[in-house]
């Protein structure tokens, strides 16, 4: 849950853990990550930050799933994309390849994210969104759902 100045929690009720809005850094300010307007630069709203700091949640956890499932195709040698089984250990040696090639290009964009989200709130408020949505993307997991899933591409 991401809670609101006001304290008002929202979305991934399911988490047992909280994300607290960050407090912007005066360095992100004034070096206008947030935007210039005529002013100067910009300092965004509570709810703006809010919104910010959901988008983010919401496109880690796509990112994180989606590391997740090329982890699984790596160690089940299934093609990454489609999770079609491998019909030949040559077939399964490449899709793991692939796979493993996968965990780590998206790997490195979840770390730029984060990177990102560090130059804004600082160092304490990227490792509390880390543990968040590491956190959301275990509770997402079901015990009953399958190792992969093949995309529908129509």
């Amino acid at each position: 849950m991401i809670e609101e100045a006001d304290g008002e929690p929202t979305a991934y009720e399911n988490v047992a853990t909280r994300l607290p809005l960050p407090e912007v850094t005066s360095q992100a300010i004034l070096s206008g990550i947030f935007g210039r307007c005529a002013n100067g630069c910009y300092r965004p709203s509570p709810r703006e930050l809010k919104e910010f700091v959901d988008a983010q949640v919401d496109g880690l956890v796509n990112l994180r799933r989606q590391i997740d499932g090329y982890q699984r195709a790596e160690q089940l040698g299934c093609h990454p994309l489609s999770g079609q089984p491998a019909k030949s250990p040559v077939r399964q040696a490449a899709n793991r390849r692939r796979a493993s090639q996968l965990v780590k290009e998206f790997g490195l964009r979840y770390l730029g994210h984060l990177g990102a989200y560090e130059q804004a709130f600082g160092v304490a408020a990227r490792v509390e969104l880390d543990e968040f949505v590491r956190a959301v993307t275990g509770s997402l997991r079901k015990s009953n759902e399958p190792m992969m899933q093949q995309r529908e591409l129509f």
